[in-house]
């Protein structure tokens, strides 16, 4: 499941939407079936992987990107590389480190954050993710604290235990 907010320069929400690969197989695992399941008639709907990058990646190449935390750009990364398409690079503002990397703990977590910010967010909702951390990002920037981009998006060269070029790495000898 993925999730945009697009904004104007002064944060207007120009477009806000969940995409779902229907293709994963989430019928063994709980959450994510539930998640799948609620979201469903809310969300564009993908056939395999290859077609949600074709609709994600422009927006994550033609903006400024701001997430909180690396941890969808690998993911990301990843499964662009599995697929024999190539893995985004550049630069993003990854809202976790820098709020982390100037001390400001109250804000390390979307809970936390959502709770300083006085605003309601839903941890089982892509969209309520995104839009508390479109919410501290306008508030770091009222206070003219992020300048650029303070993030490099990872680009590894294995991919969970497939090598890039798709072969499996060579088990040792016993």
């Amino acid at each position: 499941m993925t999730e945009i907010v697009l904004t104007d320069k002064v944060f207007n929400i120009i477009k806000q939407e969940i995409a779902i690969d229907i293709n994963i197989d989430v019928a063994k695992r709980t959450k994510p079936k539930e998640k799948v399941e609620r979201f469903k008639n809310k969300s564009t709907l993908f056939n395999g992987f290859p077609s949600l990058a074709k609709w994600l990646v422009p927006y994550l190449t033609e903006n400024i990107v701001v997430c909180f935390g690396e941890v969808d750009f690998k993911a990301l990364n990843d499964q662009l590389k599995i697929h024999g398409l190539e893995p985004i690079l550049g630069e993003y503002i990854d809202l976790n480190k820098f709020t982390t990397d100037n001390g400001l703990y109250n804000l390390s977590s979307l809970a936390k954050t959502s709770d300083f910010l006085k605003i309601k967010h839903d941890a089982h909702d892509p969209l309520s993710d995104s839009l508390v951390t479109l919410e501290l990002f306008k508030y770091l920037n009222t206070k003219n604290e992020i300048k650029t981009a303070n993030a490099k998006i990872l680009n590894i060269d294995k991919v969970l235990d497939i090598e890039v070029n798709g072969s499996y790495p060579k088990k040792k000898d016993k």
